[in-house]
């Protein structure tokens, strides 16, 4: 089997004050490819009082390049409940609705669609987003 990537946890999942009881829930990780793309995840979860069912959420995914230029970027600006964003390379700031996005939507983007935009590029598919002739 190859490996194709490493990971590191910064501590793995993390609940607050504990698992049963948790009131924040944060994961973060890096994924180093063998290519020297990196994927920066931070994902976090919060409810006012561990007995509620409603929460909200902040997070960041964060994909570079070989030479560290970003990518892509989803967040939510370290803010817990706003909607999020994504910034392509070139910075610009794109919504929900944006037509450069071409009908991606940013909006509840999580781990499975990250991994399925990371391993588009690794199949040499362009981002919904992207324009390739």
């Amino acid at each position: 089997m190859s490996t194709y990537a490493e990971v590191d946890m910064f501590g793995g999942a993390q609940w607050g004050p504990n698992y049963d009881r948790w009131v924040i829930a944060t994961f973060r990780a890096r994924v180093r490819f063998r290519t020297g793309h990196s994927l920066a995840i931070s994902d976090n979860f919060s409810r006012k009082h561990h007995l509620r069912q409603d929460w909200s959420r902040k997070f960041s995914y964060l994909f570079t390049n070989q030479d560290s230029e970003r990518m892509f970027l989803f967040d939510t600006h370290g803010l817990f409940g706003l909607e999020c964003h994504m910034q392509p390379d070139d910075d610009t700031r794109l919504t929900e609705g944006d037509p450069k996005l071409k009908g991606f939507s940013p909006r509840d983007v999580d781990f499975t669609d990250i991994c399925t935009l990371v391993q588009r590029h690794f199949e040499d598919i362009p981002f919904p987003w992207e324009q390739r002739q």
